[in-house]
C-alpha cells in the first residue's frame, strides 16, 4: 500500500509527517507495521486482504484517519491524504525565522527520522540545533529523535523546552506526556497531556495514556472517561484501550458494565499482550458476589 500525504492545496508539507498504518487482515493477523519512505511517498507491506486505517499527523495540521480494503491479493492501493491545517493551532512560530541552512539540515534530519535513520538524523538535527538553538521546531524534532531511540532525558529536556518556547504546539505537549508516562511521573502525564489534548483534541493514543495516567493515580472515574474518549475517537484502531476502561468500570463497583466491556476486549483482541489479564479479570469478577 502507498500512501502520498499533501495539504489542502495539493502540495507537500514541507515537512515529514507521521504516516501509520493499523487494521486486521482477513485471517486474523493484527497489523501495526512501519512504513518505507522515499520521497513523498510510504509504502506499507500489509498482510493480507482486510481493512485497514491510515493515520497521518504533523505539527500544525490535524490529525487524519483514512479507511482503506484489500480485496485482492494482487491490489496495490494507492492512497492520497490531504491534511487540512489546525487552525487553533497555527504555524510554529518557530518554522518562520529558521535561516536556509538551519531549514535545510532541519529537513534532513526529519527525513531521516521518518526513515528510522537515526544515527543521520540525529547529525542534521545536531547541525540544525547548533545554528537555531531557539528553535521550537529543532528542538521538538531533537526531542523526539531522543524520545524514539529510549533516550528519555533528553526528550524530557528538549520537549520541555520546545513548549516553553512555543505553548501553542500540540504534539510537543503530547509527546513530552508519553514520556513522563514512561517516566511513571503520572500526576505530570495527566497535566501535559490535558494541555496538549486541549490543542490537539483528535489523538485516541493521547486520550488512552491520560486515561490510563488517572488510572494509576486511582482516579477511575476520569480514567473511565479518557479511555471511553480514546474508543470514541480511534474506535477500532484504540480497542486494546478496552482492557483500560474495563479496570476503571471494575474500580469503580460497575461489575455488569466491566464484564461487557472486558467480553468485548477479549474478542476482539485475542492477540493482545493484555488478554490473559482481561481474562482473569473476568474470572474474578464473574466469581465475586
Amino acid at each position: 500500500m502507498t500512501i502520498v500525504v499533501r495539504d489542502s492545496a495539493g502540495a507537500t508539507l514541507g515537512q515529514t509527517p507521521n504516516v501509520q498504518l493499523y487494521g486486521e487482515s482477513q485471517d486474523g493477523t493484527v497489523y501495526t507495521g512501519s512504513p518505507r519512505y522515499k520521497g513523498d511517498e510510504w509504502t506499507f507491506q500489509v498482510p493480507g486482504l482486510g481493512t485497514y486505517t491510515v493515520e497521518v499527523s504533523a505539527p500544525g495540521y490535524k490529525t487524519t484517519h483514512r479507511m482503506v480494503a484489500v480485496s485482492s491479493r494482487t491490489e496495490n492501493p494507492h492512497v492520497e491524504v490531504i491534511l487540512e491545517l489546525d487552525v487553533h493551532r497555527g504555524q510554529s512560530r518557530g518554522g518562520s525565522i529558521l535561516a536556509p541552512k538551519a531549514r535545510e539540515e532541519l529537513q534532513k534530519g526529519k527525513a531521516a527520522l521518518g526513515e528510522k535513520h537515526f544515527d543521520e538524523a540525529k547529525s542534521h538535527l545536531e547541525n540544525a540545533l547548533r545554528l537555531a538553538p531557539s528553535s521550537p521546531d529543532v528542538n521538538y524534532y531533537v526531542g523526539l529523535l531522543a524520545y524514539y531511540t529510549g533516550n528519555r532525558k533528553s526528550a524530557l529536556e528538549y520537549l520541555q523546552k520546545t513548549v516553553s518556547l512555543d505553548p501553542d504546539n500540540g504534539p510537543a505537549f503530547l509527546a513530552l506526556g508519553e514520556v513522563y508516562y514512561l517516566e511513571k511521573d503520572y500526576a505530570r502525564t495527566a497535566n501535559v497531556l490535558e494541555q496538549g489534548l486541549a490543542l490537539q483534541p483528535d489523538s485516541w493514543r493521547a486520550e488512552s495514556v491520560l486515561g490510563s495516567a488517572y488510572y494509576k493515580q486511582a482516579d477511575y472515574e476520569k480514567g473511565r472517561e479518557h479511555a471511553q474518549k480514546a474508543l470514541s475517537i480511534g474506535k477500532d484502531e484504540a480497542g486494546g484501550t478496552g482492557f483500560l476502561l474495563g479496570k476503571c468500570l471494575a474500580a469503580l463497583g460497575r461489575k455488569m458494565e466491566a464484564i461487557e466491556v472486558l467480553e468485548a476486549f477479549v474478542a476482539q483482541q485475542p492477540a493482545s499482550d493484555l488478554t490473559k489479564s482481561a481474562q482473569s479479570m473476568l474470572k474474578e469478577l464473574r466469581a465475586s458476589p
